[in-house]
């Protein structure tokens, strides 16, 4: 098994070092899928950064996906690859073929995703009580807070008591819509957070 990957690897030209020396037999594409459908223990890896993987994807659609854009995708929605994976599929689906995807992209794929979930996010608002509106919106304009019981955050956001936040945040917690990180406080789903600064 250990051979066969590194012979995919060596055929695909992602493994410089990988000879027949070392004791790798090199594969053509054609040799590998053939001895890989033959071993049914055998794993394919697919070892490609993720902007690698998604541009191929996009480059076989017939469209280019530059790799600032890629970047910029994922460091605003830091690594996590569900949300990631959302954009790039709508940005996917709604790009003609020819075309290079740009921020003027993003910006509708974004508007596009958060529109169809709406109707959703105005459900959950309404089933929350007006505290935990409160907390989730001040928490949501702030992108991460810290110090939500603190003087200076409820002054900011108008929220009337500690303690109020303190049960409020416990409840929004609880339900996953927001979480805490050494103290710092953001709102769970990206896109609600955004759709919540839209308001």
């Amino acid at each position: 098994m250990k051979n066969l990957f590194f012979s995919l690897m060596a055929a695909l030209g992602l493994c410089s070092g990988c000879t027949a020396q070392d004791g790798v037999e090199v594969l053509t594409p054609q040799e590998f899928i053939a001895a890989a459908e033959a071993d049914s223990a055998a794993v394919i890896l697919d070892v490609r950064q993720p902007d690698e993987f998604a541009a191929g994807h996009f480059s076989r659609a017939g469209i280019t996906l530059p790799e600032d854009i890629f970047s910029a995708i994922y460091e605003r929605f830091e690594g996590v690859t569900w949300y990631i994976q959302k954009m790039l599929n709508t940005l996917f689906m709604s790009t003609r073929k020819g075309a290079v995807v740009t921020d003027d992209n993003i910006d509708r794929a974004r508007t596009e995703i958060i529109d169809g979930f709406s109707y959703n996010y105005l459900e959950t608002l309404y089933r929350m009580t007006v505290k935990q509106k409160e907390l989730l919106m001040a928490i949501a304009r702030a992108g991460k807070a810290t110090n939500i019981t603190s003087a200076k955050f409820l002054k900011d956001n108008a929220l009337t008591s500690a303690s109020s936040v303190q049960s409020a945040s416990k409840w929004l917690l609880k339900n996953d819509f927001i979480t805490n990180e050494a103290n710092c406080w953001y709102v769970y789903d990206y896109f609600f957070a955004d759709w919540l600064r839209s308001l």
